[in-house]
C-alpha cells in the first residue's frame, strides 16, 4: 500500500499516525476529537485482552510524548467490541467500561457515568456555551445482528439524543455532534438515519457541526432535510 499507507483501504503504519498526531498537536488545536477504531482491522485476531491496546499506546504517545494539554473527546467505534460489529446491549457492557476508564480524566462525572453506561454523553467544552455530544454507533450499525430484537431505539440513544438538544436550545447553546458511523453511510440502518435526520431537522439552528470517522476517508458530506432539499448540517468524515 505505500511507505506511509493508503487512503480508504488498508490501515496506516505506525509511523503514518504518529506524524499525524505530531503535525495536529503542533497546531495547538483547541480540543481533539478521538473518533473510534483504533485498533487494526485483523477482526478474526481480536481479543479481550487487547482490544484496547492500540488506543492506550496512541493516548499515550499524545499526551506523554507530544505534551498535549488540551480536552479530547473520544467516541467508540463499531471494531471496539469482541467480535467487531456485534454488540450485546447486555452482555458487552465491558467494553463501555473499560473505554470510560481510558478517558475518565478527560471527562466530567456525569459524562464518564453515561460512557461507562450507555456508550454515549455529553460534554460542556470548557467555559463556552458550546457542547459536544458523543454518539455510539453500534445503535444503528447495520452489521450488529443484536439490533434484529430493537432496532428502533436502543439504549434511548434518540430519546437522549432529543432531550439534551432540546434543554441546549432553551438556554442558548450551540453543539457539536461526533460519533463513528456517519448516519446515512451504508453500514446505517435506514429507519434509525431518518429518526435521528428529523432531530436534526428540529435543532438544526443549535447543531453547528457533526464529525465522524468510519469511512477512511478525508471528506465532507451535507445532511439535507428528509422533506426536501434544504440543507441542515455538514458531516466532516
Amino acid at each position: 500500500p505505500g511507505y506511509w499507507g493508503f487512503v480508504g483501504e488498508w490501515d496506516i503504519p505506525l509511523k503514518t499516525a504518529e506524524t499525524g498526531l505530531e503535525a495536529l498537536v503542533a497546531q495547538n488545536p483547541d480540543f481533539i476529537i478521538w473518533t473510534g477504531d483504533n485498533l487494526d482491522h485483523y477482526v478474526w485476531y481480536q481479543s479481550y485482552e487487547n482490544q484496547f491496546f492500540n488506543q492506550r499506546v496512541l493516548k499515550n504517545y499524545i499526551i506523554e510524548e507530544l505534551g498535549y494539554k488540551g480536552p479530547i473527546y473520544p467516541v467508540l467505534g463499531n471494531h471496539e467490541g469482541v467480535p467487531s460489529d456485534m454488540f450485546d446491549f447486555e452482555l458487552n457492557l465491558w467494553v463501555f467500561e473499560t473505554f470510560a476508564d481510558i478517558w475518565k480524566e478527560h471527562l466530567s462525572d456525569q459524562a464518564y457515568r453515561n460512557l461507562s453506561s450507555y456508550g454515549y454523553y455529553h460534554e460542556q467544552h470548557l467555559d463556552t456555551n458550546l457542547r459536544i455530544i458523543g454518539t455510539f454507533s453500534l445503535v444503528y450499525d447495520i452489521q450488529n445482528w443484536q439490533l434484529v430484537p430493537n432496532h428502533t431505539d436502543p439504549l434511548d440513544h434518540l430519546k437522549f439524543l432529543e432531550e439534551t438538544l432540546d434543554y441546549w436550545e432553551s438556554h442558548g447553546e450551540v453543539a457539536y455532534i461526533i460519533g463513528h458511523i456517519p448516519p446515512g453511510d451504508v453500514f446505517a440502518l435506514g429507519q434509525w438515519t431518518v429518526r435521528f435526520r428529523a432531530l436534526v431537522n428540529k435543532y438544526k439552528n443549535i447543531i453547528r457541526g457533526q464529525f465522524y470517522g468510519h469511512t477512511h476517508y478525508d471528506e465532507f458530506k451535507n445532511v439535507k432535510s428528509y422533506r426536501d432539499d434544504e440543507l441542515l448540517s455538514l458531516i466532516h468524515i
